[in-house]
């Protein structure tokens, strides 16, 4: 029998109350969206390694080389970070990856 491994994030924030129990809705800087996202695979090796090979072909395409933010030292993938165009070569990833579910939520706080 094959294990199944799970990998959860978040996107936004999800506070309610600030300090003293303060209410946060509707004050300036309140994030009214929690998004949460999931991932379910029976091989996180393969997976970390196709995720791996994914950003460095994007390092070395000479278009993506280009984008300030994929030339910095260091550089890895974050959606929050990365230019449209990396955001949606990494969708189209998804659809190749070994990945049996994907499964995201998004929470409207108000």
């Amino acid at each position: 029998m094959s294990q199944t491994y799970f990998f959860i994030d978040e996107c936004g924030d999800p506070e309610f109350f600030g300090k003293g129990k303060s209410l946060l809705v509707g004050t300036k800087g309140y994030q009214p969206l929690l998004i949460l996202g999931m991932i379910e695979t029976t091989n996180r090796k393969a997976l970390y390694k196709a995720v791996n090979e994914f950003s460095n072909q994007i390092l070395s395409d000479t278009l993506f080389k280009t984008i300030p933010s994929v030339s910095e030292p260091n550089w890895f993938l974050h959606a929050k970070n990365d230019h449209p165009e990396v955001r949606a070569e990494f969708l189209s990833f998804y659809e190749t990856a070994l990945i049996l579910l994907f499964m995201q939520l998004l929470l409207v706080k108000t």
